[in-house]
């Protein structure tokens, strides 16, 4: 009898190992797992066709999911650049707004996007992109994420990549995401890979799972070494 419940008491312990273990590590697998929430975040469509290098749009055009806003905006297909994601990406002349909105009010999101200055522009630049989220509750209320400026490039140089990232909440159950390009001189900067996620915090139920299995893990781990 006492082999049995020996036995039981060996599994149980084992058991308790692996629950705290899943518990832990369980935490990883919530947070994030929604990924990127904008289709055609790199602006593959339309698909210009292989002569063209670039198309213009204009004020209520549609870039696949995007429309364009004031101004104008210039999709780029350039076969003599290497652009961050895919095979196309967007010159930013004027405004560009995502058709779709952010369906939650007072969720944190991360937004991430590649920009380049325009190599096109006489004697180089520095250019530069401002973001806006616009809510749409009966009125327009606007939060400024603030503006973004991408390094000197040279005139005819190579394009040159960086990582934006910008972390902010929404403010109306139904708000939408605006690009605007600042450049004043016939070309703007380049923007491509724009990501939209839920910003990676953890929910208070993982937190006191990964609570529960610290203390636990540490129970057995002290029970062990007594």
């Amino acid at each position: 009898m006492s082999n049995t419940f020996g036995r039981l008491g060996g599994f149980f312990n084992k058991f308790k190992t692996v629950l705290s273990i899943f518990c832990i590590f369980g935490i990883t697998t919530k947070v994030g797992a929604q990924g990127n929430l904008l289709n055609d975040s790199g602006f593959e469509s339309p698909v210009l066709p292989g002569s063209i290098s670039s198309q213009v749009f204009v004020s209520g055009d549609h870039i696949g999911l995007w429309t364009v806003g004031l101004g104008s905006d210039r999709l780029q297909r350039n076969s003599n650049w290497a652009f961050s994601e895919g095979q196309q990406a967007l010159e930013l002349l004027g405004t560009i707004n995502y058709s779709g909105v952010m369906p939650s009010d007072g969720v944190a999101y991360q937004l991430t996007f590649d920009m380049t200055s325009n190599p096109l522009t006489f004697q180089g630049a520095q250019d530069t992109v401002s973001l806006t989220i616009r809510a749409q509750n009966g009125f327009y209320q606007d939060l400024n994420l603030g503006s973004f400026s991408a390094p000197f490039v040279a005139q005819g140089g190579a394009l040159n990549w960086v990582t934006y990232t910008v972390d902010f909440t929404t403010i109306s159950p139904s708000s939408t995401l605006s690009l605007i390009g600042l450049s004043q001189n016939g070309y703007g900067p380049i923007i491509d890979n724009v990501q939209l996620e839920i910003a990676p915090t953890p929910e208070p139920s993982s937190i006191a799972l990964f609570v529960f299995g610290a203390a636990s893990l540490f129970a057995i781990r002290r029970r062990i070494t007594s």
